[in-house]
């Protein structure tokens, strides 16, 4: 929203700052240099979080569904040997989203070491017993 009223803005100002009439009331071409800034970007989130900067040279991609991150797909994206995203482009979109692994994502036993283990996998599907089930985490 706000990098849209940004750019409404910036529209506006050049529209109204410009003459634009030419000779016998036609209209003359604009003549004018446009720069660009990138706002800055907030984060809701409901608890505190550090956000940086990861150079990645070479990622892996594990479909769960689809072959093409260009096709409805679902895929998890793996690099430095662990899952850090889901990627999931939806039929009808032209862009994927990236979801961030959640930081529940790991094997759980009980504290005497007896049953079944309980698995999330931090994007919302648990394993437990041999059989998946669906999960959301709640604050």
């Amino acid at each position: 929203m706000k990098k849209t009223l940004f750019v409404l803005s910036i529209a506006a100002l050049v529209f109204a700052s410009c003459d634009k009439n030419g000779e016998n009331g036609k209209l003359k071409p604009l003549d004018a240099t446009l720069e660009f800034e990138v706002p800055s970007v907030e984060l809701v989130y409901g608890e505190p979080a550090t956000i940086s900067a990861v150079a990645v040279t070479e990622a892996t991609l594990d479909f769960r569904s689809g072959t093409s991150i260009g096709q409805p797909c679902e895929a998890l994206v793996s690099y430095d040997g662990d899952i850090r995203f889901l990627y999931t482009l939806k039929d009808g979109e032209s862009q994927g989203t990236f979801t961030a692994r959640g930081k529940e994502a790991g094997n759980y036993t009980s504290a005497d070491g007896q049953g079944a283990g309980l698995q999330l996998d931090g994007f919302g599907v648990a394993q437990y017993d041999d059989r998946t089930y669906d999960y959301t985490i709640e604050s």
